[in-house]
């Protein structure tokens, strides 16, 4: 038994899968470019009431629009790497501390300037909440093609 939770139609869905006495919940989020701060956060924590409501496995999955809290978007005209803001991954950081990240160190985006590739960042990511040592165990990978 599968059953479709829309947070934000097109943007935000999650696909909940019931099997027995476990639910493992498949949430993809397209965090648009046009978001707000205040949006992005009202959207995370939808997804945070929803998962607190709802408990069992988490797969959180997508493109975040935002780099993690210790990265920083590569600049490849000046060389440079440039933070950003950290309200909104200060914010998913603190709500999500007990979700582990499925990590691949591939830059996931490119930005375009005047047809050339100026920005590269790693904003589509997994994340779950399994036990880092569990995940340890099981071995899994990524890789952006």
């Amino acid at each position: 038994l599968t059953t479709h939770t829309i947070i934000d139609p097109g943007r935000i869905h999650i696909l909940t899968v019931h099997k027995h006495t476990v639910q493992t919940h498949f949430i993809n989020i397209y965090l648009g470019p046009t978001y707000t701060t205040d949006i992005t956060k009202e959207v995370l924590r939808c997804i945070a009431n929803f998962l607190m409501h709802h408990p069992g496995n988490a797969i959180m999955l997508g493109d975040f629009t935002f780099v993690p809290l210790d990265e920083a978007r590569f600049d490849l005209i000046t060389t440079t790497d440039n933070h950003q803001a950290t309200a909104v991954p200060t914010f998913f950081d603190n709500l999500f501390h007990d979700y582990t990240e499925i990590s691949q160190p591939s830059y996931t985006r490119k930005q375009i300037r005047d047809g050339k590739i100026s920005t590269l960042s790693r904003i589509d990511r997994i994340y779950t909440n399994r036990p880092a040592v569990e995940l340890l165990d099981l071995h899994p990978h990524n890789a952006d093609t």
